[in-house]
């Protein structure tokens, strides 16, 4: 395959990825609804009472502000990770490259 030919692979796939309109918000909320839809039915079905759940998963997150900072506290190391991992993704400092590989060696 020649450059060239790879090169306009790589746009039509974007122009596929981009096309609908709520694409970058909508996708990620109705991911979560049926995420949340799916953990309901496997609460109804295991006998216990998804409302009650939801409220104290709500409740110890974000009962008090002692509880909200230890939240925010937890989620902030985790987002840098998922931050750090999409960037890895992208092709923005990944280990493939040769000088990334002595970069590394010489950190560790």
């Amino acid at each position: 395959m020649t450059a060239g030919t790879h090169d306009n692979s790589k746009q039509i796939k974007q122009k596929a990825r981009f096309n609908l309109p709520f694409a970058s918000i909508g996708l990620p909320i109705i991911s979560i609804g049926i995420a949340i839809l799916l953990a309901t039915l496997i609460m109804v079905l295991m006998g216990y009472d998804p409302q009650k759940a939801y409220s104290a998963l709500w409740q110890g997150s974000f009962g008090n502000f002692y509880q909200t900072s230890e939240t925010i506290k937890t989620a902030i190391p985790l987002l840098l990770c998922g931050l750090g991992i999409s960037f890895a993704f992208k092709g923005l400092g990944t280990v493939a490259h040769f000088h990334h590989r002595h970069t590394g060696t010489l950190v560790v």
